[in-house]
């Protein structure tokens, strides 16, 4: 079974691939938290597979984010599964290994590796995300290493990340603590007189943050800053302070409206 978290499409389409690959079913971890099947608690759900399990997730401060651990931590998994990682980024992934084989044990899973897939950048919070051109680079790139993927899952064998993606592993244990308590926080992000009231900004929040109010948006406190708001408002009225303002917005819809990319790449 395939376990996503996305924010803007990145993750969705690698889980979408694996699946057509392995013929696995396929689950989103954002609808898991939307439709408020998550209590809360310990052992709230249970999620019986016969095969492995895989998470599929994007890489926050060089780790898995808080939301997929939490889901895996408070989610009743076979004992002893094996449980496959597979993160997209930016750039790296730092030491996140060390930290999804820690979540394992932890859970009583059996760790069979993790593996990281380059994406297109869409933290428009911190950085500026690639124009078209690049970002259809990026992709081909990613889909041309998805089949080397699924055949170490068919094979039961350990998947590895490539060094060049661990740089920076000592920033997984001194910047992703401080990330959350003093980044991931929702008070910057606004709406401009380009808000057309569509709300497409609280359809796409996967914690169910953001709420409509006389037809505009509001921002909770319940933010993971999966910039999923930010990036599917169609009109492009929701700004992240000052930063965003000249930030071109990315999603992988978007990006692969005007190509048959996908397609091309499935028929070779």
């Amino acid at each position: 079974m395939i376990f996503y978290f996305s924010g803007t499409g990145n993750s969705k389409f690698i889980a979408e691939q694996l699946a057509k690959i392995l013929e696995d079913e396929i689950f989103s971890i954002n609808d898991f938290y939307k439709n408020h099947f998550y209590t809360g608690t310990s052992g709230s759900s249970g999620i019986i597979s016969s095969g492995p399990y895989i998470f599929v997730s994007p890489t926050y401060a060089w780790r898995l984010p808080k939301i997929v651990q939490k889901f895996i931590e408070n989610v009743n998994f076979t004992k002893n599964q094996a449980a496959y990682f597979i993160q997209t980024c930016g750039s790296e992934v730092g030491n996140s290994a060390h930290y999804a084989k820690r979540l394992c044990d932890q859970v009583g899973l059996k760790y069979m590796g993790l593996t990281a897939i380059v994406m297109p950048e869409n933290y428009l919070a911190l950085f500026p995300t690639p124009d078209q051109e690049e970002s259809l680079e990026l992709i081909r790139k990613a889909l041309q290493k998805v089949p080397a993927i699924a055949e170490t899952i068919r094979k039961q064998q350990m998947l590895e990340v490539e060094p060049e993606l661990t740089r920076l592993g000592l920033l997984s244990h001194l910047v992703n603590p401080l990330f959350y308590p003093f980044v991931v926080k929702a008070k910057k992000f606004h709406y401009t007189a380009k808000c057309i009231g569509c709300g497409k900004c609280a359809e796409v929040c996967p914690l169910n943050n953001v709420k409509l109010k006389n037809n505009k948006p509001t921002w909770g406190k319940n933010c993971t800053h999966c910039m999923a708001c930010i990036a599917y408002c169609p009109v492009q009225a929701i700004e992240y302070g000052k930063v965003s303002r000249k930030r071109q917005r990315y999603t992988l819809e978007k990006t692969l409206q005007a190509t048959d990319l996908e397609n091309t790449e499935q028929s070779d």
